[in-house]
């Protein structure tokens, strides 16, 4: 009977100690979720800037990782609802529309579409110069606004 109690006792502790580490959880994963789309701007708007389809590549493989860590988040917050804040739920539905824009048909084609003969327009970023057409400065707009602010 007493090994009985004890493993009641273990296991309510253990429960404890889960739900504890959940909230840690949450933000963590949230933090990743982050970074990895600020990961992905970064690099759509190196190709959009140099034409680079590595960058590319490296844009959408890193909002692909961003879009499964964010189902990951939203799955938990679904199956446990007391995790959920407003601002994070807020937060959630502007990655939805922020991931959306990089699934958007035609970004890659637009931007390599343009001949070095379109790239006439001056657009600084992070202190360098570069030179896009007018394809390329609709994407870009677009997706400098998903930078974090420094």
């Amino acid at each position: 009977m007493k090994n009985l109690y004890a493993f009641i006792l273990l296991l309510f502790v253990a429960v404890q100690v889960n739900a504890q580490h959940t909230h840690h959880d949450v933000a963590k994963l949230d933090d990743q979720v982050e970074l990895a789309m600020d990961t992905a701007a970064k690099h759509m708007c190196m190709f959009i800037l140099t034409q680079d389809v590595k960058q590319y590549e490296s844009a959408m493989s890193n909002i692909a990782h961003a879009d499964s860590l964010n189902k990951s988040l939203v799955s938990i917050l679904n199956h446990e609802k007391s995790l959920g804040t407003p601002e994070m739920k807020g937060e959630i539905q502007e990655r939805s529309e922020e991931f959306q824009a990089y699934y958007k048909t035609g970004i890659k084609e637009e931007v390599l579409a343009e001949k070095p003969a379109d790239r006439k327009i001056k657009y600084k970023f992070h202190g360098k110069s570069y030179l896009i057409g007018k394809n390329s400065e609709k994407w870009i707009n677009q997706f400098v606004e998903f930078l974090p602010a420094n």
